[in-house]
């Protein structure tokens, strides 16, 4: 239990801190990963998405994290539940989050 809490509060603060990158938004973030506009990610299509940003990710890290924020349990997240993967505890912070509008022209993708 005391490991999982000191989990849970190492990825509150990476959250806090992706946050506060001005250049962060959720609607980008999701839109780089869903790519067919389909309004689900899997963990294969974040696999995709982080390997084209040369990022490594393991496969069963992103199952973790699908079924961890998916309230669908499909093995695949929508957008809610994406945001909910990615906002801090510190409501100040994930309002500024959640209030950062997107920067990426749709019709670019």
């Amino acid at each position: 239990m005391k490991y999982q809490l000191k989990l849970d509060q190492k990825l509150d603060k990476a959250k806090t801190a992706l946050a506060k990158q001005e250049d962060f938004n959720l609607s980008d973030a999701f839109r780089l990963i869903d790519t067919e506009m389909t309004g689900w990610v899997t963990p294969a299509t974040i696999l995709g998405a982080l390997t084209a940003m040369n990022v490594s990710a393991s496969t069963d890290d992103l199952n973790n994290l699908v079924n961890r924020f998916s309230r669908s349990e499909q093995g695949r997240m929508r957008y809610s539940d994406f945001c909910d993967a990615f906002i801090p505890l510190d409501q100040q912070t994930a309002i500024k989050l959640c209030r950062r509008q997107a920067r990426i022209n749709q019709n670019a993708i």
